[in-house]
């Protein structure tokens, strides 16, 4: 069995590099006084549940003596209790109490928790109690991009539309994101360790090629905006693709917006520009779907048809891309992943006390068409919201989406040896490779430790001494009982006959046949030696015919 463990040094250098917008701390309170506050309650394994408990509005009559937290899977009437813990009055101060528990001492690989802080009183009864709801998204460290380059529209946009037009480098959008933060793109990238740049074009580095305004197709939006067809061929035209490039591809919804009814037809430009990609070299590519249309708010005002439409268009556009992203994996070298992203906001409406939404369908900001209006003073908190204006989410929504997206993406058969990556003990076997139970193929496995890896080992069970094995994980040397040395070509031989250091067998210049074993005779050692010089030359004979 081969074991592979992750060392905490490693899993340290993969924690999250999260995006540098600030990021509103989350709070709760309670009807008896009590409020908890965290700076981030949308986690990954590798984080710190951070709790802060604030009861200087508690009104009882019993002095707090100490608080109990429980943490559960799923709500605080769950039966799964994960973890329990105390805080005693000497860390509790100014009716405050702080809470930090490392996520992986309690998470058991499921998403959604609750955390139930008690106010105790000298015989550990509880005087009031409050609830605090919160999410955990897998960071496995497996998938190790090089880069991580994304495709798309004003969902992924990162700045590339404001930097040629200026027109959304202000309040409420953030730097030019077209939503009041950083979008999913810089919170999936930050899970990889990536830090996203945008790259408006030509030369530069930056690998967010995303344009707010883009359609999947070819040519310019409105004589500007790059479609997705323009971004992947400047891309290609100005870097080269390696194996270890992670490529992402979100695009489509302005196709829908502007009128397209063909889904099957949208479906089809997408699979052209992962075809673009794979023939120029991309290995890995994936490929985001369309959440349901009818949950934006753009849909608020439309006709019950009109909605239907929507929501039926959706379903057969997302049924049509998995259809076809099947069918492309089993006709191209890359591996194609489909990110279901109507999925994901499924689970969020599904699960809105977990995500702290509040507001489903109602957006933060006034719109008009797709943009916000207003002056920025007239746009409120974005607190509890999923959509910052008519089809944009809030930074909250892209930072659970960049999370969900981010352990999609890092937890699948990337590879495509059917193993997925948490169980994958090789990840990047060559696509189409053989694998054993663990997802490593013979080209990655060494079992005798020889140095020559199983797929070319012709020799199964060599001694790991490297020194005297050749490229075929054969011994090319073999120590006879009398001191002597058998080469590969049966040559029995003295080990260094002319004293230049090397070995005969291995130096190739100076390989003399030993007098003693010559076709005369053999030596005069005995019939316990001779019998072990020939069972020592039977046993590297029957040693070489595993080749």
């Amino acid at each position: 069995m081969i074991t592979k463990i992750i060392s905490w040094i490693t899993l340290i250098a993969l924690l999250l590099i999260a995006p540098s917008a600030m990021i509103m701390g989350e709070s709760t309170e309670s009807e008896n006084g009590l409020k908890i506050t965290s700076q981030e309650l949308v986690l990954t394994n590798m984080e710190t549940l951070n709790l802060t408990l604030d009861f200087s509005g508690f009104t009882g009559s019993s002095a707090v003596e100490s608080i109990s937290i429980t943490i559960q899977s799923g709500g605080p009437e769950s039966s799964i209790i994960l973890l329990e813990s105390e805080i005693d009055s000497a860390n509790i101060s100014n009716s405050t109490a702080n809470f930090n528990e490392p996520v992986q001492s309690f998470w058991d690989g499921s998403q959604h928790f609750s955390a139930t802080m008690n106010l105790l009183n000298s015989n550990d009864e509880v005087l009031a109690s409050i609830v605090e709801y919160f999410v955990v998204f897998e960071q496995s460290g497996l998938l190790n991009p090089s880069k991580f380059v994304v495709f798309g529209d004003s969902l992924s946009d990162q700045g590339n539309v404001e930097a040629y037009t200026n027109l959304i480098n202000s309040p409420p959008y953030w730097q030019g994101r077209i939503t009041n933060g950083p979008v999913w793109a810089e919170w999936t990238g930050a899970g990889f360790g990536i830090e996203m740049e945008r790259g408006t074009g030509g030369s530069l580095n930056g690998t967010n090629r995303a344009w707010g305004g883009a359609a999947a197709g070819e040519g310019l939006y409105q004589g500007v905006v790059m479609n997705a067809g323009p971004q992947i061929e400047d891309y290609l035209s100005h870097n080269e693709v390696n194996d270890a490039d992670l490529f992402a591809i979100w695009i489509g919804g302005n196709n829908f917006l502007r009128g397209a009814s063909d889904t099957q037809q949208v479906v089809d430009l997408i699979i052209g520009h992962v075809e673009t990609l794979s023939n120029a070299g991309a290995t890995r590519i994936v490929v985001m779907n369309l959440p349901n249309m009818e949950l934006t708010p753009y849909y608020s005002e439309f006709t019950e048809q009109e909605i239907a439409d929507a929501r039926e268009d959706s379903a057969t556009y997302n049924s049509q891309i998995l259809h076809d992203v099947i069918a492309l994996n089993a006709r191209t070298n890359a591996v194609i992943q489909l990110v279901e992203i109507n999925k994901m906001f499924d689970n969020v409406a599904e699960n809105i006390e977990y995500y702290h939404i509040t507001e489903i369908a109602e957006p933060v900001c006034e719109f008009e068409g797709e943009m916000c209006i207003g002056s920025p003073d007239s746009v409120p908190p974005s607190d509890g919201h999923l959509f910052f204006d008519s089809v944009h989410p809030t930074e909250l929504t892209h930072r659970i989406l960049g999370k969900a997206i981010h352990e999609a993406i890092s937890t699948a058969d990337f590879d495509g040896d059917t193993v997925s990556i948490e169980d994958d003990l090789c990840p990047n076997t060559p696509f189409n490779g053989t694998v054993d139970e663990n997802g490593c193929a013979a080209s990655e496995l060494d079992d005798d430790a020889d140095g020559v890896f199983n797929d070319v080992d012709q020799c199964e069970n060599t001694a790991n001494d490297t020194d005297n094995i050749d490229e075929s994980g054969c011994q090319t040397i073999i120590e006879l009982a009398d001191g002597e040395f058998q080469c590969d070509n049966g040559d029995i031989i003295s080990q260094d006959s002319v004293n230049n250091g090397e070995q005969d067998c291995i130096d190739g210049s100076d390989e003399t046949v030993s007098e003693s074993h010559t076709k005369a005779g053999l030596p005069t050692i005995g019939i316990a030696g001779i019998f072990i010089a020939i069972s020592g030359a039977i046993i590297a004979t029957n040693h070489r015919i595993k080749e």
